[in-house]
């Protein structure tokens, strides 16, 4: 059961998370960073805190991004993105991970198989493969026209 709270990273508890101080993140970053490790693998870092509006389930986001290979360091895709959060159209590290994360915020996410594309080939990316994102929230709103650019007002 949920107790409603959130970690540091602003991602909701749900049990059993470890937060732990981020070194390499801190050293490069020159400010103290944690990561939350959450009980199903997912490591959730932020690097500069967002003072916009909030990416909550159910409300359109729109997250600009960097994937990468963790075990190679490989790019394998980057962009700009909008899509309903909680809704199942990204992979579920994703629609975990970006919860709690602030409009101009900016986030590590580290996916294990299971919150990713599990053990199948995806493209460039080999099956049983951890994602690392790096992302950045561009705006969240329930009008998903008021991120596109489609707001004809």
């Amino acid at each position: 059961m949920s107790c409603g709270c959130q970690g540091p990273a602003g991602v909701p508890f749900v049990g059993n998370e470890k937060v732990v101080e981020n070194k390499q993140a801190t050293q490069s970053l020159g400010h103290k960073v944690v990561t939350e490790v959450l009980p199903d693998g997912l490591q959730v870092t932020d690097t500069a805190k967002g003072s916009g509006a909030e990416a909550k389930p159910g409300e359109f986001v729109k997250v600009e991004y960097t994937g990468k290979i963790v075990k190679t360091g490989e790019e394998f895709d980057s962009g700009t993105v909008v899509f309903p959060l909680g809704a199942h159209k990204v992979i579920p590290g994703w629609d975990q991970g970006i919860q709690g994360l602030k409009e101009g915020g900016e986030r590590i996410l580290v996916v294990p198989p299971k919150l990713g594309y599990g053990n199948k080939e995806h493209g460039k990316i080999p099956g049983g493969s951890t994602l690392e994102f790096e992302v950045k929230l561009l705006g969240a709103n329930a009008d998903a026209s008021k991120l596109t650019g489609e707001d004809k007002k």
